[in-house]
Protein backbone atom coordinates (compact mmCIF):
# COMPACT_ATOMS: atom_id res chain seq x y z
CA UNK A 1 0.00 0.00 0.00
CA UNK A 2 2.76 2.57 0.91
CA UNK A 3 4.34 1.55 -2.37
CA UNK A 4 1.02 2.46 -4.21
CA UNK A 5 0.92 5.96 -2.54
CA UNK A 6 4.49 7.01 -2.99
CA UNK A 7 3.75 6.24 -6.87
CA UNK A 8 0.25 8.11 -6.66
CA UNK A 9 1.99 11.39 -4.92
CA UNK A 10 5.06 10.59 -7.98
CA UNK A 11 2.02 10.87 -10.49
CA UNK A 12 0.64 13.59 -8.97
CA UNK A 13 4.16 15.96 -8.45
CA UNK A 14 5.31 15.12 -11.79
CA UNK A 15 1.85 15.98 -13.47
CA UNK A 16 2.03 20.04 -14.22
CA UNK A 17 -1.42 21.51 -14.29
CA UNK A 18 -2.11 25.06 -13.23
CA UNK A 19 -2.65 24.35 -9.80
CA UNK A 20 -0.15 21.67 -9.14
CA UNK A 21 3.39 22.89 -11.13
CA UNK A 22 6.43 20.82 -10.93
CA UNK A 23 9.19 21.44 -9.09
CA UNK A 24 12.33 19.41 -9.63
CA UNK A 25 13.86 20.89 -5.88
CA UNK A 26 11.59 18.14 -4.42
CA UNK A 27 13.45 15.68 -5.75
CA UNK A 28 17.32 16.84 -5.08
CA UNK A 29 17.82 16.34 -1.67
CA UNK A 30 19.65 18.99 0.79
CA UNK A 31 23.54 17.60 1.81
CA UNK A 32 26.11 16.58 -0.56
CA UNK A 33 26.11 13.09 1.15
CA UNK A 34 22.57 12.74 0.19
CA UNK A 35 23.33 13.71 -3.88
CA UNK A 36 21.51 12.33 -6.74
CA UNK A 37 22.30 11.10 -9.93
CA UNK A 38 20.60 12.73 -13.20
CA UNK A 39 20.16 9.33 -13.90
CA UNK A 40 18.41 8.84 -10.70
CA UNK A 41 16.28 11.89 -11.11
CA UNK A 42 15.02 10.47 -14.34
CA UNK A 43 13.93 7.14 -13.19
CA UNK A 44 11.79 8.63 -9.70
CA UNK A 45 10.27 11.59 -12.02
CA UNK A 46 9.84 9.97 -15.06
CA UNK A 47 10.92 12.38 -17.23
CA UNK A 48 13.70 11.74 -20.01
CA UNK A 49 17.67 13.23 -18.83
CA UNK A 50 17.11 16.51 -21.58
CA UNK A 51 13.49 16.99 -19.77
CA UNK A 52 15.28 16.30 -16.34
CA UNK A 53 18.61 19.05 -17.43
CA UNK A 54 16.07 21.41 -18.20
CA UNK A 55 13.75 21.48 -14.98
CA UNK A 56 16.96 21.95 -13.05
CA UNK A 57 17.70 24.94 -15.64
CA UNK A 58 14.12 26.24 -14.87
CA UNK A 59 14.76 25.61 -11.10
CA UNK A 60 18.14 27.50 -10.98
CA UNK A 61 16.89 30.84 -12.79
CA UNK A 62 13.99 30.66 -9.95
CA UNK A 63 17.16 31.18 -7.48
CA UNK A 64 17.13 27.55 -6.42
CA UNK A 65 20.71 26.75 -5.10
CA UNK A 66 21.24 23.01 -7.15
CA UNK A 67 25.15 22.28 -6.46
CA UNK A 68 26.99 20.10 -8.97
CA UNK A 69 30.72 20.43 -8.61
CA UNK A 70 30.99 17.43 -11.69
CA UNK A 71 32.66 14.89 -9.23
CA UNK A 72 30.26 12.37 -9.76
CA UNK A 73 28.85 12.98 -6.27
CA UNK A 74 25.26 14.16 -8.10
CA UNK A 75 23.32 16.85 -7.88
CA UNK A 76 22.13 18.19 -3.92
CA UNK A 77 20.91 21.37 -2.58
CA UNK A 78 22.86 23.51 0.35
CA UNK A 79 22.96 26.63 1.82
CA UNK A 80 26.62 25.66 2.68
CA UNK A 81 28.83 29.18 1.63
CA UNK A 82 31.86 27.02 0.97
CA UNK A 83 29.77 24.73 -1.42
CA UNK A 84 28.31 27.52 -2.69
CA UNK A 85 31.66 29.15 -3.58
CA UNK A 86 32.85 25.98 -5.63
CA UNK A 87 29.90 25.80 -7.48
CA UNK A 88 30.71 29.61 -8.46
CA UNK A 89 33.80 29.17 -9.23
CA UNK A 90 32.90 25.88 -11.55
CA UNK A 91 30.42 27.90 -12.77
CA UNK A 92 33.30 31.05 -13.40
CA UNK A 93 35.23 28.51 -15.25
CA UNK A 94 33.14 27.27 -17.33
CA UNK A 95 32.08 30.94 -18.88
CA UNK A 96 35.16 31.94 -19.35
CA UNK A 97 36.55 29.27 -21.36
CA UNK A 98 33.48 29.68 -23.51
CA UNK A 99 33.96 33.50 -23.78
CA UNK A 100 37.57 32.61 -25.01
CA UNK A 101 36.33 30.29 -27.40
CA UNK A 102 33.40 32.64 -28.89
CA UNK A 103 36.10 35.24 -29.65
CA UNK A 104 37.94 32.67 -32.03
CA UNK A 105 35.02 31.83 -32.98
CA UNK A 106 33.72 35.66 -33.60
CA UNK A 107 37.56 36.72 -35.64
CA UNK A 108 36.83 33.85 -37.75
CA UNK A 109 33.41 34.54 -38.78
CA UNK A 110 34.70 38.61 -38.96
CA UNK A 111 37.70 37.12 -41.13
CA UNK A 112 34.63 35.45 -43.62
CA UNK A 113 33.00 39.18 -43.76
CA UNK A 114 30.24 37.59 -41.60
CA UNK A 115 28.75 39.82 -38.65
CA UNK A 116 27.59 38.28 -35.43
Amino acid sequence: MEQMAIENYIETMTTATPQNHFRIERYIPVGRENAVSRNRLSEITRLNDRTVRREIEQARSRWIIIINLQDGAGYYQTDDVDEIQKQYKLNESRTMSVLVQQKFLRRRLSEAGRTT
